[in-house]
């Protein structure tokens, strides 16, 4: 969370990349006077906005977002926020500023940006493959450069680099920087989220990884968790049609896309039914068995193959939602039907996921 001053009133406010699952406020505190706020919420994308607007008889006031955003969510998105800030009743000055929401969430084990492994099957997965950053600097996969333009989600495409089935390394530094990308709303005026003056802040710090984002890694405190400089392998391992492969899709918790393949080792229908006797005047039996199929499912169990422990691959459970390929290449949605995964001390392990494909 980020922190400043209007008049007597300290605002505490998002950063500027957060988690749609996070816990999202905006808090005012004075010691000198009670406080209020009309705050105007604005999808960039589609200039729908949201406003709320409370004034206390309290030093201390506290407004959730959470409801707001998720009402105007619908891809990882930039909002613009105004907070019109009052004390004793009367508006004493505004700020803006802006944000970027991606769907995840994050955990107290885990620091973003963490993952420093990822999987790729096909040169589509490659088309858009998406990276959480600290801050700009450049990328170089296999001997090719890419600019990072700034902190936050940036999506590569790829498959100009990796063209045949192998580990790539793909190697991160931050400290270039582009212009001033820095751009802070201090202040603005106008009661209408499409209309106003505000005055602008320009800073270039989009090189220089912050403080808070300098301590990585997760519960295993490993030491290849470094923000400045460090490294992601990408398992590029391209499947046979012809195989038993089963191709899924997902979202981590750091709000990027991510891919898992597997070998298919089993498959199961299910059915609830209801049994029913009719008369029958074809045959002697009336015993005969006859079931109404009140509902019916299928699932498959896939084994994967040696997954490293630090691509996280336990953020399937938490993805909302999860894609398979089917038979056509087309994505279909589907669940898991695991409830917990453990992770052992190995690097690497072998994993068997179950998942629900239909139900009806």
């Amino acid at each position: 969370m980020r922190n400043t001053t209007i008049s007597n009133t300290v605002l505490t406010y998002p950063d500027s990349t957060c988690w749609l699952y996070d816990n999202l406020f905006i808090k005012l505190d004075s010691s000198t006077s009670t406080v209020g706020a009309q705050i105007s919420i604005t999808d960039m994308a589609s200039g729908r906005y949201r406003k709320l607007k409370y004034i206390s008889e309290l030093g201390s006031l506290v407004f959730p977002l959470n409801d707001s955003i998720k009402s105007l969510y619908h891809d990882a998105l930039s909002f613009n926020i105004v907070v019109y800030v009052y004390e004793d009743g009367t508006q004493v000055g505004s700020f803006g500023f802006d944000t970027d929401i991606l769907n995840g969430r994050s955990l107290p084990l885990r620091a973003h940006g963490s993952t420093r492994t990822i999987y790729a099957y096909s040169q589509t997965d490659l088309r858009k493959t998406q990276l959480l950053f600290p801050a700009s600097g450049s990328l170089s996969v296999n001997g090719h450069a890419f600019p990072v333009m700034q902190s936050g989600m940036t999506g590569f495409d790829l498959r100009s680099s990796v063209t045949q089935s192998g580990v790539y390394t793909m190697c991160y530094n931050s400290g270039a920087k582009h212009g001033p990308s820095g751009i802070t709303i201090v202040n603005a005026f106008g009661d209408s989220p499409f209309s106003g003056v505000a005055q602008l802040s320009f800073t270039d710090e989009s090189g220089d990884v912050p403080e808070n984002e300098k301590n990585k890694g997760d519960v295993w405190e490993d030491s290849k968790f470094s923000s400045d400089s460090y490294c992601i392998d990408l398992v590029y391992d391209e499947a046979c049609d012809d195989f038993n492969f089963f191709h899924t899709r997902y979202t981590d918790t750091d709000g990027c896309i991510r891919f898992l393949g597997g070998k298919i080792i089993s498959q199961t229908t299910n059915k609830t039914a209801e049994n029913f006797y009719r008369l029958d005047t074809d045959t002697v039996y009336r015993n005969i068995s006859r079931k109404f199929i009140k509902e019916s499912s299928g699932t498959v169990k896939v084994a994967y193959d040696s997954l490293k422990r630090d691509s996280y691959w336990t953020d399937i459970l938490l993805s909302d939602t999860i894609w398979f390929k089917n038979f056509d290449g087309e994505w279909c949605e589907c669940s898991i039907i695991d409830k917990k995964v453990t992770v052992n001390a190995d690097d690497t392990q072998d994993v068997q996921l179950e998942y629900e494909l239909f139900i009806n």
